[in-house]
């Protein structure tokens, strides 16, 4: 968050007016803490004024060969003391997933989220091994045209 001029802040590329009744807009304090409401959550990763993640997204498997996407969901991690959250990814494999933040980085340059740590598309990382639920064998795969679920209806881009 950056001052943008006096009455008005920054937030997320976006430039609100601080003084204007008509918009309810929040204080510049109440603003600071809007941020920290949301530990964990990684600082790049936009969400909408609802809190969801943009449905869609591309998301790349831990060896880049299987692609999902996001449903728009997300929620904090339910493992014990994980900082984390889960965000919620149909993948190709005809599988829907939440995975962890722990597991996952997002690339604001590409819009990407990408699997880092634990399982092919589980990014649990803090699973006994096999670190999650494996993807499905390529032969039980869905076809492309049957992907139309959550994530799937925004973009029909198939890389």
């Amino acid at each position: 968050m950056e001052a943008a001029g006096r009455g008005e802040l920054v937030l997320g590329g976006c430039c609100f007016s601080t003084d204007d009744p008509r918009f309810g807009c929040p204080t510049e304090h109440e603003f600071d803490e809007l941020e920290n409401l949301e530990p964990g959550w990684p600082a790049n990763f936009p969400v909408d004024i609802g809190g969801r993640v943009r449905e869609g997204l591309v998301v790349r498997s831990l060896s880049c060969d299987i692609e999902g996407r996001t449903t728009g969901s997300r929620r904090t991690c339910a493992s014990k003391s994980c900082p984390g959250w889960f965000i919620t990814v149909s993948w190709e494999t005809g599988q829907i997933m939440h995975i962890c933040s722990q597991g996952w980085r997002f690339d604001p340059a590409t819009e990407e989220v990408r699997v880092t740590a634990g399982g092919e598309i589980s990014a649990r990382f803090v699973s006994p091994k096999p670190l999650g639920t494996p993807p499905r064998p390529r032969g039980e795969w869905p076809s492309p045209w049957e992907l139309n679920g959550k994530g799937w209806r925004v973009n029909r881009r198939r890389g």
